[in-house]
């Protein structure tokens, strides 16, 4: 395999990376911090303080150097932890981060080698190395530096732009789901799609979590529920069901069709949703609903997520209800009354997503026993 030219690594990718790692531990500046104020009133206070937390008030300061993009006040603050603890690779590590953000990618790089030497413990330092590695396509060692990172610090804001690179290729997709496999403590976290999160790496974390149960089987339905509503509510409808029947096999009937009655209505973004009020109770009883609607107005008593082609849909409800008693309606999310009587067909809203929703007129009581929907096109 060709070598891949270093120069370039540091501009795609890893500076990224440094300045997210200088946000992990400000804690530490914190507290280097108040040592320096500490001596900075009492004289006799700085050579009370041990060399090591000197140290550590120098690597503060590269920190926060780091985090504000400063190379130069990085450099400054990194050669100072490094002369006064030569092998204490944090200090080595800041002042490789310094360097790479002055644009001295050669001395960057021994300074990251001296900071790797030290123990691993600077996360600089394992962000570095493990751009190096996915440069090198040593995807599985770098899937392991960015795990130790992420098991320090599970719900680090900047976690997705750490797996980003990753995440990019098959081979990075699947160095993370073998370390999905072993079950972190930042799985949850990667089950949670953010309101920030883009739509591309949405669907890249489905394509790993598609992986992950293939190697070491399925998280389970309710494990599993959040990330898929979360790709149905951003109408990435192909890409939940991917990733639910691949994690809830139980359930795949849910996301494949509406035909039949109610039981083992598992939590689920293509389950029936039951919606009881103050004037309708609606309860299982086995594999049927319970309806009462007591108020004086229609009202929905259960809803559905649904995905029609544009046309129409036909909608068959069997209960022992009176005829006009029950009606569907099919929106985009905010439900309208439809028209009680025979309906023969429903149009299909524009919308990628579609809410099927059932309806109770005022006054009745009834059993439902199964619905069936299907799109019938124009």
């Amino acid at each position: 395999m060709a070598r891949p030219d270093r120069s370039a690594s540091p501009a795609r990718g890893t500076l990224r990376w440094i300045v997210a790692a200088g946000a992990l531990v400000y804690a530490v500046a914190a507290l280097g911090s108040g040592l320096d104020r500490i001596a900075g009133r009492e004289i006799m206070a700085e050579s009370a303080v041990p060399a090591i937390f000197r140290s550590e008030a120098d690597v503060a300061r590269a920190r926060l150097a780091v985090s504000r993009q400063d190379g130069e006040a990085a450099v400054d603050a990194g050669q100072d932890a490094v002369r006064k603890q030569p092998f204490y690779g944090v200090g080595a590590g800041m002042l490789a981060s310094g360097y790479l953000l002055s644009g001295d990618t050669a001395r960057a790089d021994a300074a990251f080698r001296v900071s790797a030497a030290g123990g691993w413990r600077e996360p600089a330092t394992q962000l570095y190395w493990a751009q190096q590695t996915i440069d090198l396509g040593e995807y599985d060692l770098a899937a392991a530096r960015i795990d130790a990172i992420l098991r320090a610090h599970p719900i680090l804001p900047q976690a997705d732009e750490l797996r980003a690179e990753l995440e990019a290729s098959p081979e990075g997709r699947e160095a993370l789901a073998a370390r999905l496999a072993e079950q972190p403590v930042w799985l949850l976290p990667y089950l949670t799609l953010g309101a920030e999160t883009p739509d591309a790496t949405a669907a890249a974390r489905t394509d790993v979590l598609e992986r992950l149960a293939n190697r070491s089987g399925p998280l389970g339905c309710e494990k599993i529920d959040m990330t898929a509503t979360a790709l149905v509510k951003r109408s990435l409808w192909d890409e939940a069901e991917a990733v639910w029947l691949a994690h809830c096999p139980d359930g795949a009937h849910l996301a494949r069709k509406i035909d039949g009655g109610f039981a083992g209505r598992a939590k689920s973004p293509f389950a029936w949703q039951l919606v009881p009020s103050g004037d309708v109770s609606v309860s299982e009883d086995g594999d049927v609903l319970r309806v009462a609607n007591r108020g004086r107005i229609a009202r929905v008593f259960a809803t559905r997520l649904v995905r029609f082609a544009a046309g129409k849909a036909s909608v068959e409800i069997t209960s022992d209800g009176a005829g006009g008693t029950l009606a569907a309606s099919l929106d985009c999310g905010a439900p309208a009354r439809p028209s009680f009587g025979r309906q023969d067909a429903i149009p299909v809203p524009d919308c990628a997503v579609q809410t099927l929703s059932l309806w109770a007129r005022p006054g009745t009581q009834f059993t439902v026993k199964s619905v069936k929907a299907v799109s019938t096109g124009s």
